[in-house]
């Protein structure tokens, strides 16, 4: 089970997100089931779910992880990987949830989430709890509250060295900070934040925009010139490389095409030329047949 579960990290990394959804799908899954493995049981619908949530399927994000959750809480195990497990999943339900904008029952999940957290204080996990409480709180404009999330977060993400979650905090926190009307804190924390080496090119692209509204709001018509044209320039090479890349997909995808009727158009010449070699020996056969009979009838004539 472990090999499996190795290869679909491999493959999600790698980007081959269809590859490792079908070993889950028809590998992992069916295995742990029959073996009643509930932990990796629950660990494959995450890692499932997760795929689709990459994706932008939400719906099918939620089916799956409510899959796992409800094999957790109906089968307990008392291991550090099943806490962690069921953690996780409730917190990526929980973010989940905000997204539908089901702010009850993220109040839920981030409630069970605490139960938890109450009895393991150090978990590397309360970097996305205090994250999404913050989003969550941010959503229903509770702002300060969502702040406060947010410094707790960032302490947690400090003492872990997760630079994933520092961005992701720092992101959010910028947010709270521009619909809060304080410009200066949030120009501050984005101008650091678009220098980290883990912000993706969409964020970059994303904030570098909402960078030169600040600056607008703040009356820095320069600064917000200077980072449009940058916000610009930047979606425009974003656009070139996408578009590079779906050219070489088609031609990719048209060479295997050819080369797929090129085989396909060998095989029915060779199927035909079998074809004609066993008509030949039938009719050779049947010749041969004819001359002997024909032979025996004068032979006795």
């Amino acid at each position: 089970m472990s090999i499996l579960h190795n290869l679909n990290i491999s493959y999600s990394r790698n980007g081959e997100e269809d590859k490792a959804m079908k070993i889950i799908l028809e590998e992992s899954i069916p295995i742990a089931k029959k073996v009643k493995d509930y932990e990796i049981l629950a660990l494959s619908y995450k890692s499932l779910a997760i795929l689709f949530l990459n994706k932008g399927d939400n719906k099918k994000c939620e089916y799956y992880i409510l899959q796992g959750i409800k094999e957790l809480e109906n089968h307990k195990l008392n291991s550090i990987n099943y806490t962690e497990i069921l953690l996780e999943s409730y917190l990526i339900y929980a973010e989940i949830l905000i997204d539908f904008k089901r702010y009850s029952e993220t109040q839920k999940y981030l409630e069970k989430a605490t139960k938890i957290l109450h009895n393991h204080p150090d978990s590397n996990l309360n970097c996305n709890y205090f994250y999404i409480k913050s989003y969550l709180n941010y959503k229903i404009k509770k702002y300060d509250i969502a702040l406060d999330a947010l410094e707790t977060g960032l302490k947690y993400g400090a003492l872990s060295e997760d630079h994933y979650s520092l961005d992701r905090l720092q992101l959010l926190q910028f947010m709270v900070l521009k619909e809060t009307g304080n410009y200066t804190r949030a120009k501050e924390i984005i101008l650091s934040v678009l220098n980290s080496d883990f912000l993706t090119v969409y964020d970059k692209i994303k904030y570098t925009k909402e960078l030169a509204e600040v600056y607008h709001k703040l009356n820095d018509n320069t600064n917000s010139i200077l980072y449009y044209e940058k916000y610009i320039a930047q979606s425009d090479s974003l656009h070139a490389a996408e578009m590079k890349s779906k050219v070489l997909d088609l031609e990719s995808k048209f060479n295997t095409a050819q080369k797929e009727k090129q085989i396909l158009k060998l095989e029915n010449e060779k199927n035909e030329a079998s074809l004609k070699a066993k008509n030949n020996r039938l009719f050779y056969l049947l010749f041969a047949l004819i001359s002997i009979i024909l032979l025996t009838i004068v032979f006795f004539l």
